[in-house]
């Protein structure tokens, strides 16, 4: 049954992160303006957890997906291009005066953990500010390719990642 895995999954990952000790948690809606190289754009966006605790604040952000990314594939979210929303969530919380968040992490209540992993993948990010940068200026490269109409987007069938997207009424 999915409401009973996702449970056990959710269970398993409160107790990986020690949540009971959380100071605080909350899902916190957030929107800020960020300086992307040379342009300015604004985010919008719902951090699924963040929480604050004595080994500090992080944002926690749940995946559907069976396969867990590993820690060692997160660090390096920056330069492949993946998971930035834990990144730009980062640089928003600090942009609008926040405490800035210490860790990252991604949860899987779904996965089926194997050996050594875990449902949760959470890495502290030190360097914050290099892939701050390198994440903002993806992005910039981003606005740039849209705008001259040469980002275009692969078609996708009835059971892709499309039908979950706030903005999938935007593409072609």
């Amino acid at each position: 049954n999915l409401a009973v895995r996702i449970g056990s999954g959710h269970d398993e990952i409160e107790r990986e992160l020690a949540i009971a000790q959380a100071i605080e948690q909350q899902e916190l809606e957030i929107t800020a303006s960020l300086r992307c190289g040379s342009r300015e754009a604004v985010f919008a966006g719902k951090i699924d957890r963040l929480i604050d605790s004595d080994a500090g604040r992080m944002v926690l952000d749940y995946k559907s997906s069976k396969r867990i990314t590993t820690t060692s594939e997160l660090s390096n979210a920056p330069n492949t291009g993946q998971h930035l929303q834990l990144w730009l969530y980062a640089a928003m919380l600090e942009a609008v005066g926040e405490q800035p968040a210490g860790h990252v992490a991604l949860a899987f209540p779904l996965a089926d953990p194997s050996g050594k992993q875990t449902r949760v993948s959470r890495i502290q990010i030190g360097e914050r500010q290099r892939h701050s940068e390198q994440v903002l200026a993806g992005i910039e490269r981003l606005i740039a390719l849209a705008e001259s109409e040469e980002l275009s987007v692969a078609p996708q069938g009835w059971d892709s990642a499309c039908r979950y997207c706030d903005v999938a009424d935007a593409c072609p």
